[in-house]
């Protein structure tokens, strides 16, 4: 994947956008073809993104969402695991807050693939632990989301998933957590392996007692 020689690039994740330029992006690629790949659909890019060593082609109607969920999602996530303190280093984050940021940070993760701009809106109205319980109340009937990532074959990445890490289950009720476990478990994802292979690391803010 060829670099922009006409800017320096930064070693620290920052997050860059300029217009679009098909010799940023790898040869032969829909990026390369000035196709926006930033969610399901092909409309024509009007700015190439790069972020770390990733690069995105993005249209006009997308730019601003993308770099909200991108600022907002996967840089936050790195940025909380880094070893400098907080801005207030004796400030408890909630529990709903550090569920919010998870989500979002596996959203970021896929976002080449997957872009649920219904959730992202959601979160926004009512923050993502909410988001979810309303989900969640619609039972025997998933999201488009989860099934698309289903496809993906990313349902680790679901907040079904997050739902059934113990380090979230306070946020939820026992029919909430049951709900995400048979979702699932229907879709054939081997729960009961990937709770136990997360468990094995933990979040370093976790303590099971």
């Amino acid at each position: 994947m060829a670099y922009y020689e006409k800017v320096s690039w930064p070693a620290d994740g920052v997050l860059m956008i300029m217009p679009f330029d098909p010799a940023l992006h790898e040869a032969d690629s829909v990026s390369a073809r000035a196709g926006c790949t930033w969610g399901d659909h092909r409309e024509q890019a009007r700015w190439s993104v790069v972020y770390d060593d990733g690069r995105i082609a993005i249209c006009d109607a997308h730019l601003s969402a993308y770099a909200t969920a991108e600022l907002t999602g996967r840089h936050t996530a790195r940025a909380t695991s880094t070893a400098r303190p907080a801005a207030s280093p004796d400030r408890v984050v909630p529990l709903a807050e550090r569920f919010e940021r998870h989500v979002l940070a596996e959203v970021g993760r896929l976002q080449n693939r997957y872009n649920p701009t219904e959730f992202r809106a959601m979160v926004q109205r009512h923050g993502a632990v909410q988001a979810t319980k309303r989900l969640l109340a619609q039972k025997h009937h998933t999201s488009y989301g989860f099934e698309r990532l289903w496809e993906l074959g990313e349902l680790g990445a679901s907040v079904e998933f997050a739902v059934c890490l113990p380090w979230f289950a306070e946020l939820f009720g026992p029919e909430e957590i049951a709900e995400a476990e048979r979702r699932l478990i229907l879709h054939e994802f081997p729960l009961a392996e990937r709770v136990a292979q997360a468990a094995r690391t933990p979040p370093s803010w976790f303590h099971s007692g």
